[in-house]
């Protein structure tokens, strides 16, 4: 599928965000972009989420995460592609086979009930594929889906077959050959026999953003969410700094809340996900280490991160 198929969404005046999730301080950020020449296509596109989100990766209790979801196709759609990223954390003694950073893996992408695409989530380090160099330690080793300074490796799939349809079903089925063996769900895991600590708590997940990007000859339906259109979620964090347990207020009332509290190293300590409406969440953080960490926040109306400090 040739680049000029799809009209770049990057027309008038479009509003970036960045997060930075290492908590650092004093970094200058550059944005490059690259447009090729010429006439698309077809001159209309948008853009519907299919996932975005963390999945456990070898859990025994759940081997499979990712939802089966149904996807609707916007009439009037001409060509159709899935842009996918998924990039693998977590790593050492207690994650069988240094999953999921360090582990070679194939997924797969089935479309309505059949396996359709292949996912090779796996790419070499050295030499950095951006040229961030020099690296040092563990940064020149191949990793799962992302290399240190570089962009994460991304696939794109052909989803033009599809484009008649009204819809279509997305299953995303992580490597079936691999089981976490040091995680707490697994029956047969012993701290100090089998594994240094069967309850270490970080595990290997998969962060999956998966996006289909539809092209038509004239402005496409309804069920898309474009770019620019995630709003920014306004919300409050009390006490802050905590000892205890922390407070996430709501302006109204928010729908499907998931939560994630990630350290200064980037692991997910916590996770919730409360489905329903609510107009204030908690979290018990006293367990936690003292230190800063990143609250992350998502609902069904928009997302965004706050600073949580630890006493």
């Amino acid at each position: 599928m040739d680049a000029t198929d799809f009209m770049s969404l990057l027309q008038g005046k479009v509003t970036f965000r960045v997060n930075l999730g290492t908590l650092g301080n004093g970094f200058l950020y550059s944005l490059l972009l690259d447009y090729t020449a010429g006439q698309p296509a077809h001159p209309y596109s948008n853009v519907t989420e299919v996932w975005h989100e963390t999945y456990d990766f070898g859990n025994p209790a759940n081997l499979q995460p990712v939802p089966e979801v149904s996807i609707p196709i916007a009439a009037g759609t001409k060509a159709a592609k899935l842009k996918l990223v998924s990039t693998g954390h977590g790593w050492g003694d207690n994650n069988t086979g240094n999953a999921a950073e360090f582990h070679e893996d194939t997924h797969h992408i089935w479309v309505n009930g059949q396996q359709t695409f292949e996912q090779y989530n796996y790419q070499a380090c050295n030499p950095n594929p951006d040229g961030c160099s020099p690296q040092n330690g563990t940064l020149v080793f191949p990793r799962a889906g992302w290399c240190p300074g570089a962009i994460a490796q991304w696939f794109d799939y052909d989803m033009t077959p599809y484009a008649t349809q009204s819809s279509v079903s997305m299953k995303y089925v992580f490597n079936e050959d691999y089981v976490d063996l040091c995680h707490a769900n697994h029956p047969d895991c012993v701290s100090g026999v089998t594994c240094p600590d069967c309850n270490d708590g970080f595990n290997p997940h998969l962060i999956v953003a998966c996006y289909l990007i539809s092209s038509g000859d004239a402005p496409l339906g309804e069920g898309s969410v474009g770019v620019g259109e995630m709003a920014m979620l306004d919300f409050s964090v009390f006490p802050n700094p905590t000892s205890g347990l922390v407070n996430i207020g709501f302006g109204a009332a928010a729908t499907d809340v998931q939560l994630r509290l990630t350290n200064s190293m980037g692991q997910t300590v916590l996770a919730q996900r409360m489905e329903g409406s609510t107009a204030k969440a908690s979290l018990q953080v006293g367990h936690l280490p003292k230190g800063i960490y990143l609250l992350e926040v998502k609902t069904a109306d928009g997302m965004g991160t706050q600073k949580l400090v630890v006493e």
